[in-house]
């Protein structure tokens, strides 16, 4: 087959072997520039040794050595010496628990892996947390080190090597250095956990490499779903098993009802806020499910539960977006209505802001709003709420001092926020510090986070002389939570039964 290729003087070599390609394939390329080759070799033969060869000589020289090239080619499978990695396991009766951090940038997030071996190699434990936040990665990684020293604390190993790829966060531990800064201050956690130990805890550095486990488990995190209570009223508690499925449970009883899953349940974000309660006026509970947008300038998503319904309805005419403390947040149920502290984004043609607010929602009108945090708070922080004798509830370090407590007067109208007491608790963790409930006169009994001692913990508090009374119980668990109920007959499955047979 003759090929005939027409090219003009400006046309550069790369553009006419495309034209030939197009006409005769790659094949026909081949061919023709392993002829010019061997014309080229066949010039230098003459040249250097005095060999003429000719025409025909010069096209088999070429077939031939084509056809050695494309036959070696497919014989060819190379072999790359791969560098052998091996986990490096501790000494003798030693424990070795790896730890890695991932960002989930799409839902604000991240994950921590964290898995123990043995001397042997053998896997003793392993655990993945989700949490919630816009951190750095150096900030993830101290977390997932805080993390990892709790557990295996709460494991009972007395011998320990903590292993973590992020460099910077191991040197940082091991210096003696003063660090003010949000990683700073974590690894000084870190430290005090350390020095608290009846064992002993070394950190050193692993190779990514050498860490896959780890970092798997923390890219998983996203997936561990737990349960948690989000809700307390009348004797029923709602529980959350995973984003999307809950259930009213009356523990007394023993009867539940599990809720259809939520109008919201596609939406891509692993941030969801809930709360639970009573609307006198019609006789009725609600669950309110919170969404946020993760996208600047989108509001944020939200529906309603109500029992007697037995069905999520959205809710309309929400103009910001929120950032809650914890992945499933839970709000707090008084005067009608449900509270969560967040970071509020609020935003119009010409601005966009973020501070600290209470979301109040009314359970009779079905409206949010945007409430001021009590004075003197910081304005990006995120605290909890709680209530006792009905009146809603906030604490914070008092400056070293212990915990100053914050009530909420709210009428329905106006909120109005008047400060409290002042509770003799040193070394809070901020700003996981919340009254849980009034279990006599002149006592509250608060839920915190103690800086270098048992972590979180129950504590029956006396107002009257503002001391610390009774240290009731040690949660080894970092992420915990605390709520009450009282015993009630009150049924989930009663309020739709009654519908379902008036219907009939």
């Amino acid at each position: 087959m003759d090929v005939v290729v027409q090219v003009s003087p400006a046309t550069d070599i790369l553009s006419w072997v495309l034209v030939v390609a197009h006409r005769v394939g790659n094949e026909g390329v081949a061919i023709f520039f392993m002829n010019l080759w061997a014309i080229w070799l066949s010039g230098n033969m003459l040249v250097f040794e005095g060999i003429r060869r000719g025409a025909r000589e010069i096209v088999d020289m070429a077939g031939r050595l084509l056809t050695d090239y494309t036959t070696a080619l497919q014989d060819f499978k190379p072999t790359i010496d791969s560098m052998q990695i091996k986990w490096h396991p501790p000494p003798l009766g030693s424990f070795k628990a790896n730890v890695d951090g991932a960002l989930f940038l799409e839902s604000r997030s991240a994950g921590i892996g964290v898995i123990v071996r043995d001397s042997a190699g053998r896997v003793i434990a392993t655990t993945a947390k989700h949490i919630v936040g816009d951190f750095p990665a150096n900030v993830v990684e101290a977390l997932g080190v805080h993390f990892a020293v709790q557990f295996v604390r709460d494991l009972g190993l007395q011998s320990i090597m903590v292993g973590g790829d992020n460099l910077e966060v191991i040197n940082a531990i091991n210096s003696k250095e003063i660090d003010l800064t949000a990683l700073g201050l974590i690894l000084d956690d870190v430290q005090d956990t350390t020095i608290e130990h009846y064992g002993t805890i070394t950190f050193g550095h692993t190779r990514r490499e050498r860490n896959k486990v780890a970092h798997g488990l923390a890219r998983n995190a996203q997936n561990v779903e737990g349960s948690m209570v989000f809700g307390s009223c009348d004797g029923l508690l709602c529980i959350v098993f995973d984003m999307n499925t809950a259930v009213l449970w009356n523990p007394s009883t023993r009867e539940y009802k599990r809720l259809p899953v939520p109008c919201s349940s596609g939406r891509k974000s692993s941030l969801f806020g809930y709360g639970f309660g009573y609307d006198s006026s019609i006789d009725d509970y609600k669950v309110v499910r919170i969404c946020p947008s993760a996208r600047q300038g989108v509001p944020m998503g939200a529906e309603l539960y109500t029992l007697k319904t037995n069905s999520w309805k959205k809710i309309e005419g929400i103009t910001f977006d929120v950032l809650f403390m914890d992945r499933l947040d839970r709000g707090s149920f008084a005067n009608g209505a449900m509270y969560w502290w967040v970071i509020a984004f609020t935003f119009s043609k010409d601005e966009y802001d973020s501070s600290s607010k209470i979301l109040r929602f009314d359970l009779k009108a079905e409206k949010f709003k945007l409430l001021p945090p009590p004075r003197h708070i910081p304005k990006n922080l995120l605290m909890n709420l709680g209530v006792i004798a009905g009146f809603l509830c906030t604490g914070r370090d008092n400056h070293g001092s212990g915990i100053k407590l914050w009530r909420l007067k709210d009428d329905g109208v106006k909120q109005m926020w008047s400060k409290g007491v002042a509770i003799g608790v040193n070394r809070c963790v901020l700003p996981i510090c919340y009254p849980i409930c009034y279990p006599k006169m002149g006592e509250v009994l608060m839920h915190i986070i103690r800086k270098g001692q048992d972590n979180i913990v129950l504590c029956l508090c006396n107002l009257d002389d503002t001391t610390l009374k009774t240290q009731l119980i040690h949660v080894p668990e970092f992420w915990s939570d605390a709520t009450t109920y009282v015993e009630s007959l009150v049924s989930p499955n009663q309020c739709w039964e009654e519908k379902v047979h008036l219907e009939l």
